[in-house]
């Protein structure tokens, strides 16, 4: 099954792919502001990459409680599932783009906010493949 993992942010959002063998990669970073226009990009990398389902990371705090970012993006998330043709799942993202951060230190770019939000975006991605191909 081809995912799509998205780590959702107000000026950058990072998309992640994964490929047959569930393995999740960073793909890209959209710089929409209007989310309207998130909405259509996300549409388009899903008709254009054969998507089957969408897993929007859900930035759960280290108390375990839905705080105001988690609660925006379950807004987006909202908004996502009334236009998208697929499933949209929540997943956990607790400490993705952490992770991310630390994974860039040995990365020489100038790029490195963007590249760090496809790379959250792969993480959220990757633990969710994870988690759901055990439970089989």
């Amino acid at each position: 099954m081809l995912l799509l993992g998205i780590d959702f942010g107000d000026s950058r959002t990072g998309l992640a792919v994964s490929n047959a063998l569930g393995i999740a990669t960073p793909f890209y970073t959209l710089f929409e502001k209007s989310q309207n226009k998130l909405i259509n990009s996300i549409i388009a990398i899903i008709e254009e990459k054969n998507i089957e389902k969408v897993v929007l990371g859900l930035p759960i705090d280290s108390r375990s409680a839905i705080g105001e970012r988690a609660n925006k993006t379950k807004a987006f998330g909202e908004k996502l599932i009334q236009k998208c043709n697929v499933p949209v799942e929540y997943y956990d993202e607790r400490y993705s783009s952490k992770i991310a951060q630390n994974s860039l230190n040995f990365i020489e770019s100038k790029n490195k906010k963007q590249v760090k939000d496809s790379i959250a975006a792969a993480i959220i991605l990757q633990g969710y493949i994870d988690k759901n191909s055990n439970n089989k």
